[in-house]
C-alpha cells in the first residue's frame, strides 16, 4: 500500500518528543518516547536527522511502555531492541529486536536525512524510509504483541537534533477487518468459491 494514501493526522506528542530530545547532555544511551501509543491501524511518521548521525548509536523505532529509555554508568548500548519490549533502525544499517541484530539499508551518514517509520498494525509489520524510498519489512508479528507501541528515538550522542516530518494515519474500516478475517481463514486460492458477489471476491483478493 502506498504510505502516502494515508490520512495526514496530527500527532503532537511527537513533537514533544522533539523539542526535549536535542536539550540534553548525554553521559549515557537515552531514549525518548511519544506520549501517545498504537493499539491498531496503519501509522506512518518521519524523523529527520538535522545533523549527520555519529557515535555508538542513534536510533528510531517503536517500544511498549515496558522499554527501557536510559542506561546509566557510562553505557552507550543500542537501546532499541536491547530487549524484547522495543524494535529499532540504528543509523548503521541494523535492525535489532530482543538483543539482536541484522544488516538491513546501508549505513546513513548524511544529514537531513529523513526515515520514515510506517507501522501497520492491521498486519503486524514495521517498515522503514529513506527520503521517500521504500527499504522493506524490517519486524513482523508485531499484531501479536499484546500491548500498545509507543514512538521511540535513542542516541548516545551529545545534543542530538532530530526534527519531526511528515504523519499520517488510516484506521480499519469494518469492510476491511471482514476481508482481512476471510483472507486470514480462507486464503488467497479460496476466495473464488466463497458465496460472495464478483466486485466483492476481487476487492477481497487486493486486500
Amino acid at each position: 500500500m502506498n504510505i502516502y494514501g494515508l490520512c495526514i493526522c496530527s500527532f503532537p506528542h511527537l513533537c514533544i518528543m522533539m523539542l526535549i530530545f536535542i536539550c540534553i547532555f548525554f553521559l549515557y544511551v537515552i531514549g525518548v518516547r511519544g506520549t501517545k501509543a498504537f493499539s491498531y491501524g496503519e501509522h506512518y511518521w518521519e524523523i529527520i536527522f538535522l545533523e549527520a548521525p555519529f557515535g555508538t548509536s542513534v536510533m528510531v523505532g517503536v517500544g511498549t511502555g515496558q522499554t527501557v529509555l536510559h542506561m546509566s554508568d557510562y553505557k552507550f548500548v543500542n537501546l532499541l531492541g536491547m530487549d524484547c519490549n522495543s524494535w529499532g533502525l540504528s543509523y548503521k544499517g541494523t535492525v535489532w529486536n530482543n538483543g539482536k541484530s541484522r544488516r538491513y539499508c546501508e549505513p546513513i551518514y548524511d544529514e537531513k536525512t529523513i526515515i520514515g517509520c510506517y507501522l501497520n498494525l492491521n498486519n503486524g509489520t514495521l517498515a522503514f524510509y529513506k527520503n521517500g524510498v521504500n527499504l522493506g519489512v524490517a519486524f513482523e508479528g508485531l499484531d501479536r504483541v499484546m500491548e500498545p507501541l509507543y514512538p521511540i528515538i535513542s542516541s548516545t550522542t551529545t545534543e542530538t537534533e532530530m526534527g519531526l516530518g511528515k504523519r499520517a494515519c488510516r484506521y480499519s474500516t469494518l469492510q476491511d477487518k471482514c476481508c482481512s478475517a476471510i483472507m486470514s481463514l480462507s486464503g488467497y486460492s479460496c476466495v473464488d468459491s466463497l458465496p460472495l458477489p464478483t466486485i466483492m471476491k476481487k476487492y477481497v483478493k487486493g486486500f
